[in-house]
């Protein structure tokens, strides 16, 4: 007999391997970021960043990163049992200063999201994940392990690829230091919904 861990949610952590080639194109576009400010947000919430209705990454020419979130957008639905062939990405630049955090929320309807960082020091402010499932929260033997919040420590050349409905945030950079990551949403393609249904 095994334990089935039912309604699982799949995110997927690791560091790449050609991060320093991805962070070296990254390097060569970074003082050409036009920032803005989500006032809109409110203080102290109110991180840099370039327009969400863009793919920054493409019209940035980022090609490592995109073919490495490629890969793991293959790795990622392989393990959840979907057959991808084409998609759409959004994708913008974030930066954290100190006195900034990033608010707890989520990007549905989007299928997948992710981050991608290119500078920290892994003490400006953790990312984290909510529970999905708010009853854990109502009972003792559930609440220490699944009901609380799941950290991720950032790290240059960690990527996370993870359901867009999660709720997720970034704790306050209490630190000095800027961190700047890369964060993008991905689209899959509506017709494979409708023939994965059929099949």
């Amino acid at each position: 007999m095994s334990i089935e861990q039912l309604y699982a949610t799949p995110i997927l952590v690791k560091v790449l391997d050609n991060h320093k080639n991805i962070n070296y194109d990254i390097g060569k576009e970074i003082d050409k970021i036009n920032w803005h400010t989500k006032k809109e947000w409110g203080e102290p919430n109110h991180i840099s960043t370039t327009d969400f209705g863009e793919d920054i990454i493409s019209s940035k020419n980022l090609f490592s990163l995109s073919d490495a979130i490629d890969d793991c957008l293959k790795e990622y639905c392989k393990d959840i049992d979907f057959k991808m062939t084409n998609y759409s990405r959004k994708s913008w630049i974030l930066k954290i200063k100190n006195g900034h955090f990033a608010h707890s929320h989520n990007h549905a309807p989007t299928d997948i999201s992710g981050v991608y960082y290119y500078q920290t020091t892994g003490n400006d402010g953790h990312f984290f994940f909510e529970s999905p499932n708010t009853y854990f929260e109502t009972s003792k033997c559930f609440r220490k392990k699944y009901g609380q919040r799941f950290l991720q420590q950032p790290q240059v050349g960690k990527i996370i690829l993870f359901p867009g409905w999660l709720r997720h945030g970034v704790f306050l950079n209490s630190s000095n230091d800027e961190r700047i990551s890369i964060s993008f949403n991905i689209k899959l393609n509506s017709f494979l919904y409708l023939l994965q249904k059929l099949v």
